[in-house]
């Protein structure tokens, strides 16, 4: 019976041995079929024969599904810091079920197969799953394009229609207009007011509140630009302008807000604010950072 691997060797305790299996289909029927490469007296040795199949298979992965879905990860220097961490991300879902299988023996079920093994799994909310599919769709897309396989098997594939792992309910809490009033009064003397103002008013993100400069703000007009957000990533904060058309937006702001801004922005920054290397300010006389040198984002004073 023909079989194809889907998966990379696991370790897994069988009565008193330790074997090492691969996870693999029955080409002519579909179904699940896993192949056992081997008994071992314990675990160690169990370990360091899997890894020793799976770096002969680093050998000859040229042309799997694993070697796909890297290569075009790696190539997406277009892209966020963000996006980029979780394409990464992806790469071992996609591998524990697609990864070993031959890019001209990847077919529509084996992907079928794949997403509703992660829906039915439970580990794996929707969106997770669906960047999952993203970034295989993509990649296959990609092959196509250059010529490696005539179509691709995911292109037709959906979402499925249930996830096991059910979504968490989002509570919004929304202050009244008293609450809010009572909020602004309360930091209207912080060295954050602007930024608190702003946020409880206009609804922006964290991520661009942190991001705002000095020559987004228009007291003329008056109105603030927004086109860019700082974002938390594995290796800290990262500025991005990536923002689609939807999310980059230039919003008017009342003269209230105006006045609380010092005045000639975006001229000149307020008095007592030093200019530091990045660009960005910070004051003298603040707790959280010595002049000259700016906050750890993404607790950063926003205004540079």
């Amino acid at each position: 019976m023909a079989w194809k691997a889907t998966g990379q060797p696991t370790v897994r305790k069988q009565r008193d041995k330790w074997v090492v299996r691969v996870d693999g289909i029955a080409t002519s029927t579909g179904n699940h079929r896993p192949r056992q490469l081997g008994t071992y007296p314990s675990q160690r040795s169990a370990q360091a024969a899997a890894r020793a199949v799976r770096a002969d298979d680093r050998s000859t992965e040229r042309g799997t599904v694993s070697w796909l879905v890297r290569r075009y990860v790696a190539s997406r220097t277009d892209i966020t810091v963000k996006a980029q961490q979780q394409y990464e991300w992806a790469i071992p879902h996609i591998e524990d079920g697609l990864g070993a299988i031959q890019l001209s023996l990847l077919d529509r079920d084996d992907v079928a197969r794949w997403i509703d093994g992660l829906a039915a799994e439970g580990k794996l909310g929707r969106r997770s799953i669906q960047i999952c599919r993203t970034v295989l769709r993509a990649a296959l897309a990609e092959a196509v394009e250059e010529g490696l396989i005539p179509r691709s098997p995911a292109a037709r594939v959906g979402m499925p229609r249930t996830v096991a792992k059910e979504a968490k309910p989002k509570e919004a809490v929304v202050w009244d207009a008293d609450e809010v009033d009572r909020f602004l009064d309360a930091t209207a003397d912080h060295r954050w007011a602007v930024a608190f103002r702003v946020n409880v008013l206009y609804g922006l993100r964290r991520s661009e509140v942190l991001a705002l400069r000095w020559d987004d703000v228009d007291t003329d007009a008056p109105s603030l630009r927004i086109d860019e957000s700082l974002v938390a990533t594995n290796q800290g904060a990262a500025w991005s302008n990536a923002k689609n058309e939807r999310s980059r937006r230039t919003i008017p702001i009342d003269d209230d807000t105006v006045r609380v801004f010092p005045a000639g922005v975006p001229n000149r920054p307020p008095s007592g604010w030093q200019p530091v290397p990045s660009g960005r300010t910070t004051t003298s006389s603040s707790p959280h950072a010595p002049a000259g040198s700016c906050c750890p984002a993404p607790t950063t004073a926003p205004w540079r």
